[in-house]
């Protein structure tokens, strides 16, 4: 599948999400799907658009997806590099939130009242894996195609931060999506963005679950903090974005280098290293087409109403 294809494929990914969402609209007096639901379904309406893409174009996923198996020490390397990136996708995220709204405490607010295994099975694993397969399996590699590395990366990157549809998770999400691409191509097997993957997810539900009644009001829990420490809201963030900001400058620094390190227990140093160097005489294909153009286009006026609306 080629570039122009794989926009084709996110736009069509937002058509569905617009017919689904205007029949559950429909549908709301007579069926109510609760927050469970609204997770399956979300999972639901970026996995069905591609796997029907691929049987379209009679594309094979195993050829088109790396998918290599990983030792089991490099899986566990890819948790420790999942805990040292924490911080600064925390930062990042602190950041967003002197602009807009915080897009996932408002969710958990209504996961905190659901069951707890499967909050956590569609949240931190059965998410990611479908979100992996979509975005660093074939948008990504169908836009390697072209002899792009680093537009490849980025592209599937802003994506994956353009379908959350609000400028909070979108903000973070760019980043893991950046990182995600680096350890496929580091491990060559998409279950290494998998891993991690499912570790920021799970470093974003277990809280809820372990200490639920933190998020049952969370907008009076920090209003009364914050009137206890005499700050206001934006004071408080610039805090907190310069301690962590600090700590995120260390662990990613020890993040970058076990991500060298993993790469090279996998003997793909080198190959990483020549991904980022333009090979002279290859022809490169376009990555920007008019779906693209389109999607992004739909998306941006999507949270710009949603923001104005609110």
């Amino acid at each position: 599948m080629n570039p122009k294809k794989a926009n084709w494929l996110f736009l069509s990914t937002l058509g569905f999400e617009a017919v689904v969402m205007i029949a559950l609209i429909f549908c709301a007096d007579r069926w109510k799907i609760g927050i469970l639901g609204s997770l399956t379904v979300s999972q639901l309406i970026i996995l069905i658009p591609t796997l029907l893409f691929l049987l379209l174009t009679r594309t094979d996923p195993f050829a088109l997806i790396q998918h290599n198996r990983l030792r089991v020490s490099t899986v566990f390397m890819i948790i420790g590099f999942s805990f040292l990136m924490m911080p600064l996708i925390l930062v990042v995220n602190m950041i967003s939130l002197l602009f807009v709204e915080n897009t996932v405490t408002n969710m958990m607010q209504y996961v905190v009242n659901a069951p707890a295994f499967f909050s956590i099975l569609l949240i931190a694993v059965a998410g990611p894996a479908s979100e992996e397969i979509v975005f660093r399996g074939v948008l990504y590699h169908s836009y390697k195609k072209s002899g792009r590395f680093v537009g490849a990366m980025l592209l599937s990157a802003f994506l994956f931060g353009l379908t959350h549809m609000n400028f909070n998770q979108m903000s973070y999400a760019i980043l893991v999506g950046i990182v995600c691409v680096l350890l496929v191509e580091c491990t060559g097997s998409i279950f290494a963005s998998m891993i991690f993957h499912m570790m920021i997810n799970l470093s974003n539900v277990i809280p809820v679950f372990l200490n639920p009644e933190a998020y049952e009001d969370t907008g009076k829990t920090l209003e009364l903090e914050l009137g206890r420490l005499g700050m206001t809201y934006q004071e408080y963030l610039y805090m907190e974005i310069g301690i962590f900001g600090v700590i995120a400058l260390i662990t990613t620094s020890l993040a970058i280098c076990l991500l060298y390190a993993i790469a090279r227990q996998e003997g793909r140093s080198g190959y990483v290293a020549a991904l980022f160097h333009r090979k002279e005489g290859c022809e490169r294909e376009r990555l920007i087409s008019m779906p693209l153009v389109l999607s992004v286009l739909i998306c941006f006026g999507v949270m710009i109403y949603d923001i104005v609306k609110n």
